[in-house]
């Protein structure tokens, strides 16, 4: 079983939780060195991205993430362009690289930049990706999209994986990007039981393309078992009362 998260903070306190369940005999139970408690995306770099992910980036060394600060990202092949729908196409800073973002149309794989102003497409991002991927380099979203690749281009992979891990569940889902949503896709449709946990009117990440909709259409596919939640423990009700009259619940 693999139980992700977002944040360390959740993690940690899953782990803590996990142990006292356990009354703390970690070292006695079958089970307990059975269950993977990680943020979902140190779950999916170290089980496919870092082992896995080299033969799809055609890449002779160990894949590794990139800040935006190494020099070698001033060199032009590495430069992605945006094109803006009025005015003159123009490069993307490094430092800006990890904002360069995926989204995927049901088509095929698009990319744009997410500035101040909104996002931005970027045109003839695939070859900048494979030039970067040549040489093992990825940001968290190029390392997300080299993931799936990895998936879906060896079914081998993809069924060791499913029968590893059986059984995904992920806490706080309305954190759910468009490439995380397409990595727990595939894996579903591998066999993988997902379970998600989390509330599409708390989704505070819409800037990287987690807005919630993986969640809610999650939840409206016919073959979802919905068990929503309906007393909460953690608020008075005139904080309740006034969140859901803002979100419309």
């Amino acid at each position: 079983v693999a139980l992700l998260s977002f944040s360390n903070v959740a993690v940690n306190t899953f782990k803590r939780e996990f142990i006292a369940h356990s009354n703390g005999a970690e070292s006695r139970s079958p089970y307990f060195n059975r269950v993977a408690i990680e943020t979902l995306d140190r779950f999916v770099s170290g089980n496919i991205i870092r082992p896995h992910a080299f033969r799809v980036m055609k890449s002779s060394v160990a894949p590794f993430l990139i800040s935006g600060n190494e020099p070698f990202l001033e060199n032009k092949d590495f430069r992605f362009w945006a094109v803006p729908k009025r005015g003159k196409e123009f490069p993307v800073p490094p430092k800006d690289i990890g904002n360069v973002a995926i989204r995927f149309n049901g088509n095929g794989f698009s990319a744009y930049y997410n500035t101040n102003g909104g996002l931005v497409g970027v045109d003839g991002w695939e070859k900048v990706a494979e030039r970067l991927a040549a040489i093992g380099a990825y940001t968290h979203e190029l390392g997300r999209y080299w993931a799936l690749k990895a998936l879906v281009d060896n079914v081998q992979l993809l069924g060791a994986f499913a029968k590893r891990y059986p059984h995904i569940i992920v806490d706080e889902a309305q954190d759910i990007d468009c490439l995380h949503g397409c990595i727990l896709d595939v894996l579903s449709q591998s066999g993988v039981k997902i379970n998600l946990i989390g509330d599409p009117h708390q989704a505070i990440y819409e800037f990287s393309g987690a807005d919630g909709s993986y969640l809610t259409q999650f939840d409206a596919a016919s073959s979802t078992l919905n068990l929503p939640l309906s007393i909460n423990r953690r608020s008075v009700k005139a904080i309740v009362d006034a969140s859901n009259n803002i979100s419309g619940s």
